[in-house]
């Protein structure tokens, strides 16, 4: 169901029906996914990645930008500080998904309140995974058993990284992002059998 579709344009309007026929008869287990979600992150992140700590974000960072907020939901800390902030969605609504994803190209860089004025912007990594995925993890909530989703996060962060890195001219910007993408890269292998 998750993986990557390549046929005609008939074959992909029966794939699409067929997906929302899916959706529609596990709506229940699929509906409010969103706590869920950001659990897995977290959990990722602070036991699967090495030297990372990971946090909710406060109210003030998850609220919208319409109303001042960073609109991030999950924070990552390297060495103490702050390094990383996660926008996580399973929300597949097309108007949704587009709004987040011209905001985090919009906004590759995000200053949190505990950032000192000399502190560089951390990097904004827009994370989307699939609620079906989410309610099988939950199953059974151990990486080890689904190193494809494992796989599927460290993808999506390691293209946020890369595209935040072609984004910003800053060189402090670019030495954090730098960082960055080796301990991803390294346990990206781990997952890879």
């Amino acid at each position: 169901m998750n993986e990557l579709y390549r046929g005609g344009v008939e074959d992909k309007m029966v794939h699409r029906i067929d997906q929302k026929a899916f959706r529609r008869e596990h709506r229940m287990e699929l509906e409010g996914q969103g706590p869920v979600t950001e659990q897995l992150v977290v959990d990722f992140l602070n036991n699967e990645i090495p030297g990372l700590t990971a946090r909710y974000s406060t109210r003030a960072e998850d609220h919208g930008i319409e109303i001042g907020g960073k609109e991030i939901d999950v924070v990552a800390y390297l060495e103490g500080k702050p390094a990383m902030a996660f926008q996580v969605t399973s929300q597949f609504q097309k108007g949704e998904l587009a709004r987040k994803r011209d905001h985090a190209r919009d906004y590759p860089f995000v200053r949190l309140q505990e950032l000192k004025n000399q502190d560089p912007a951390i990097p904004r990594v827009s994370l989307v995974l699939e609620a079906l995925e989410v309610s099988n993890f939950a199953k059974n909530p151990n990486f080890a058993a689904h190193p494809e989703l494992a796989i599927k996060i460290l993808d999506r962060i390691l293209l946020n990284l890369e595209f935040d890195l072609r984004k910003t001219a800053n060189p402090i910007e670019q030495t954090a992002v730098k960082k960055l993408i080796p301990i991803f890269e390294e346990t990206k292998r781990r997952f890879i059998h």
